[in-house]
C-alpha cells in the first residue's frame, strides 16, 4: 500500500481557552498528544499544528474520527452547523456525532471509510465512491429546526506507515443550492410548458395552413396529380387505395392494392387492367351501376361487392368510394379504399350456420332451455319452456327468471344465484318449485352451466313434478313397509318366542307317553308318535332360527373392530366334530380385521360353513375360504365342491323357509336366509354361482364403515 505523509492535528479548533482538568491538564493537550502519538512521529509536531490550523479555517464544516470512532476534530464550520461546541463532542465515540443530524446514534458517510456498509449507503443520494474517498447528498428533515440539504466528503487518514488510523468528513450545507435548482426546474417546466402549448398553438395553425392548403390544391386540377406526400401513405397503407378515370382505367394504385386483385406490384396492375368494369367485376354491369350511383353523390358512398383476381379466384370487398371534382362539378377521377372482407364474409356465414345449428340444437334440447343474463334476466328461451310454464316468448324474454320461482324457494335460488356469480366451482344441480301461468305450482330440476368468455350462462330445466309426487308417494309406501316390517319382526319374534313353550309341551308328554305305553302300544302306534316327536323337534328348530333370524334387527348390536381370522377360528371349532365326520379339508387364506357385528359375523360364516358341509361331496371334500380388498370394501368367498345347485335358484335359497332337498338333507331352510340378512345390515350384498355336480361359490361383500351407530350405517358400497 502507498504511503501517505500525513498532517498532525491540532484538536482544539476556535478562539476558546481550553478547559483544565484536576491534573492541572488542559483536554486540548490531553487529545493533540494522544493524535500525535497515534497520527505522527516525534518530529513532526509543526506538521500537526499546521494541520491543525488547515481543519480550523477551511469553510466546510469539517470533523476528524480516529479508527476507534472516538472524535478528535471538530472545526468552527461544524460548530456552526450542528450548533454543538467541539468541547463538547472531542473524545467522544459510539456515533455521538450523528445525533445532531439524526437526533440518535447511527453510521455516517465517514464510517463507510470503515464499514463499506450498503444498507449505510442507501440512505444517501448520488452516493459515489472513487479512489478512497467517498462523496454523497442526504436531506436531514430538521437540523437547526429547518429541513436541510447536505454534501458530504469523507477519506480515510494515513500515518508514516500507511495504516489507516482515521478519517475525515467535509460538510456542505447546499440546501440553497437545492433550492435554486428546484426553481430552475419549476422555471423550466414553466418554460416547458409555454413552449409545449406555443407548439400546440403553432401545429393548430399549421393544421389551419394545411387544410387551407389542401383546397387550394383542389381547385387547381394539375395539382391534384401531385401528391408527393401522400404518396408515402399511399403505396404502404394496409389496406388497397386507387385512383382511376372516368372511363375505366387504373392510373394510381398502391401494392395493396394490386395484391388484392392477384398482381405483383400496382405497375403490372395499372399496364394490365385497361376496362374495369370487364376485367374485374363479377358482374360487367356492376360498375355501371355503381357509377350511377356515384354520379349523384357529393360524398363517399360505401358499398361491398365481389370481384375476380387474376386467377379467376373470386372474393368480397368492401368499398369507400367517392368522385373528385373540377369547379364545375364534372368527373376528374375516382378514388377508393377497399378491404379485403373475404374471410369475414366466411366467418359470418360460418357464424350463421353455426348459431342456425345451435339454435336448431337449443330448440330441440328436449328439455326447457333458458340462456340467462348478469342480472338474472332471460335473454333467450325455448318452446319447451314456452310449453312448460304457459308464459309466451313475449311475456317471459327480459323478465327475470326469479320471478317464475315460488316464494317459498325465491330467497334460497338467489342466494344460489350469487353464489353462482362469486363461486364458479358451486354446485350446478338444484331442485327449485315453479310457477305456471294458470297459478299452479311445478317441481323442477334446474342444471346451469356458465358460458366461457362471457357473464351469461345457459341452463336446462326439467319437469319433475310426477317423479316428485311419485317420490312421495314411495316414501309413504316405504314408511309404512318399514312399519309393517319392525310390527312383522315384532310378531315373528313374539310367537318365536311363545311358541316355543307350547312345543317343547308336546315333545314332552310324546316322550312320556313312549315311555309310559312303551309296551301296550303296537308298532304302528310307536311310528305315529316317532312322526309326531320328529315334526315336533322340526318344528322347534324352525320357531328357533325364525326366533334368530328376527332379533338380526330387533337387537342390534354397535359395530366394531373384529378380526375375521379369529370368527373362522371359533367356526371350525364349533363345527370341528361335522369336519372329523365328513373327512372334510378346509382351507383358508388371511382374512382381514373389519368393523363389524362380532357374533352376527359368526353366525354367517358358520351358516356358510355348514352349509357347505351339509351339502359336501363323498370323494375328497374341500371347502376354501378366502377374502380380497376391492376399492370400497372387501369380497369374501367360501368355496367348496359338493353337490352344487341349478343357477335358477340362485335366489331362491336366500328366501326364508326355503329348502331345495327336503328328505335327504336336514334343515329348516332359515340359514341363508340369516346370512342375506347379516350381510344386509353390514350394508352389502350376498350371491352365489354354482352348478350341480360341480361345487357352490358363495360371494358376500363388507363394505368400510366410515360412521357407526345403532340406527345409521354409512358406507362405501
Amino acid at each position: 500500500m502507498k504511503k501517505r505523509k500525513c498532517w498532525n492535528l491540532m484538536i482544539y479548533c476556535g478562539d476558546r481557552k481550553p478547559e483544565t482538568t484536576v491534573n492541572g491538564h488542559s483536554d486540548q493537550k490531553i487529545y493533540e498528544e494522544k493524535v500525535n502519538e497515534e497520527f505522527f512521529d516525534s518530529g513532526e509536531r509543526f506538521s500537526g499544528e499546521r494541520f491543525s490550523d488547515i481543519i480550523k479555517f477551511l469553510p466546510d464544516a469539517t470533523f476528524v474520527i480516529n479508527s476507534a470512532g472516538d472524535v478528535i476534530a471538530w472545526n468552527q464550520a461544524m460548530e456552526d452547523l450542528t450548533e454543538v461546541k467541539s468541547e463538547n463532542i472531542l473524545g467522544k465515540g459510539d456515533y455521538e456525532y450523528a445525533i445532531p443530524f439524526y437526533g440518535q446514534r447511527r453510521p455516517l458517510l465517514i464510517d463507510q471509510v470503515f464499514l463499506s456498509d450498503s444498507s449505510v449507503a442507501g440512505r444517501y443520494v448520488h452516493y459515489q465512491h472513487r479512489d478512497e474517498s467517498i462523496t454523497a447528498e442526504v436531506f436531514i428533515p430538521n437540523l437547526r429546526d429547518k429541513p436541510t440539504y447536505l454534501w458530504g466528503k469523507a477519506a480515510p487518514l494515513y500515518n508514516r506507515k500507511g495504516k489507516v488510523v482515521g478519517a475525515i468528513e467535509s460538510i456542505r450545507d447546499i440546501t440553497d443550492k437545492k433550492d435554486a435548482e428546484e426553481e430552475i426546474k419549476r422555471y423550466q417546466n414553466h418554460l416547458e410548458e409555454l413552449v409545449e402549448r406555443r407548439t400546440s398553438q403553432l401545429e393548430e395553425t399549421n393544421e389551419r395552413l394545411r387544410i387551407e392548403i389542401k383546397q387550394r390544391e383542389q381547385v387547381q386540377k394539375k395539382l391534384k396529380y401531385s401528391r408527393e406526400k401522400y404518396r408515402s401513405i399511399f403505396q404502404h397503407a394496409g389496406i388497397g387505395i386507387f385512383q382511376s378515370t372516368p372511363e375505366g382505367r387504373f392510373f394510381n394504385v398502391n401494392l395493396t392494392f394490386a395484391q388484392m386483385f392477384g398482381y405483383q406490384s400496382p405497375e403490372e396492375m395499372i399496364n394490365d387492367v385497361h376496362q374495369i368494369g370487364h376485367q374485374i367485376y363479377t358482374e360487367p354491369g356492376r360498375r355501371r351501376e355503381i357509377l350511377d350511383i356515384i354520379q349523384d353523390s357529393q360524398g363517399v358512398v360505401k358499398f361491398e361487392n365481389e370481384f375476380i383476381k387474376k386467377n379467376g379466384e373470386n372474393w368480397v370487398a368492401d368499398l369507400n368510394l367517392r368522385v373528385v371534382r373540377d369547379d364545375k362539378g364534372d368527373p376528374i377521377y375516382f378514388e377508393g379504399f377497399v378491404e379485403d372482407i373475404t374471410q369475414r364474409r366466411r366467418m359470418e356465414e360460418a357464424l350463421r350456420k353455426s348459431e342456425s345449428k345451435y339454435r336448431t340444437i337449443f330448440e330441440n334440447t328436449g328439455t326447457a332451455t333458458v340462456l340467462i343474463e348478469e342480472d338474472t334476466s332471460l335473454s333467450l328461451v325455448n318452446t319447451e319452456f314456452v310449453r312448460l310454464t304457459g308464459f309466451s316468448l313475449e311475456e317471459v324474454e327480459g323478465k327475470s327468471w326469479i320471478e317464475f320461482v315460488t316464494e317459498e324457494d325465491r330467497e334460497r335460488m338467489m342466494k344460489y344465484h350469487l353464489r353462482r356469480t362469486m363461486d364458479k366451482s358451486a354446485p350446478k344441480n338444484y331442485e327449485f318449485s315453479f310457477i305456471r301461468k294458470d297459478g299452479t305450482l311445478g317441481d323442477a330440476y334446474l342444471t346451469i352451466e356458465s358460458i366461457p368468455g362471457t357473464s351469461q350462462r345457459i341452463a336446462s330445466i326439467i319437469d319433475i313434478t310426477d317423479r316428485k309426487k311419485s317420490e312421495e308417494e314411495l316414501r309413504n309406501l316405504n314408511q309404512k313397509l318399514k312399519e309393517s316390517n319392525v310390527a312383522l319382526e315384532q310378531f315373528a319374534s313374539t310367537a318365536s318366542h311363545d311358541l316355543q313353550e307350547p312345543i317343547r309341551m308336546i315333545i314332552s308328554f310324546l316322550q312320556l307317553l313312549e315311555r309310559r305305553y312303551k309296551d301296550k302300544l303296537d308298532p304302528e302306534a310307536h311310528e305315529f308318535i316317532e312322526f309326531a316327536s320328529d315334526g315336533a323337534i322340526r318344528m322347534q328348530k324352525m320357531i328357533r332360527d325364525l326366533l334368530t333370524y328376527s332379533r338380526l334387527t330387533t337387537r342390534e348390536k354397535d359395530l366394531a373392530e373384529v378380526d375375521c381370522q379369529r370368527i373362522l377360528d371359533q367356526v371350525l371349532m364349533n363345527l370341528k366334530v361335522a369336519v372329523d365326520e365328513g373327512g372334510i379339508k378346509i382351507t383358508y387364506d388371511p382374512l382381514p380385521v373389519l368393523i363389524a357385528d362380532y357374533s352376527q359375523l359368526l353366525q354367517l360364516f358358520q351358516n356358510l360353513i355348514s352349509n357347505a358341509i351339509k351339502y359336501h361331496c363323498r370323494d375328497n371334500p374341500q371347502i376354501h375360504i378366502s377374502a380380497q380388498k376391492k376399492d370400497k370394501g372387501w369380497l369374501f368367498i367360501v368355496e367348496d365342491n359338493g353337490i352344487g345347485i341349478d343357477p335358477k335358484y340362485a335366489d331362491h335359497i336366500f328366501m326364508i323357509f326355503q329348502r331345495l332337498h327336503r328328505t335327504e338333507y336336514p334343515g329348516t331352510g332359515m340359514g341363508l336366509a340369516i346370512c342375506k340378512k347379516v350381510v344386509e345390515r353390514h350394508g352389502g350384498r350376498i350371491w352365489m354361482h354354482s352348478k350341480p355336480g360341480r361345487g357352490s361359490k358363495f360371494y358376500f361383500t363388507i363394505p368400510e364403515i366410515k360412521v357407526i351407530s345403532n340406527s345409521k350405517i354409512q358406507s362405501k358400497f
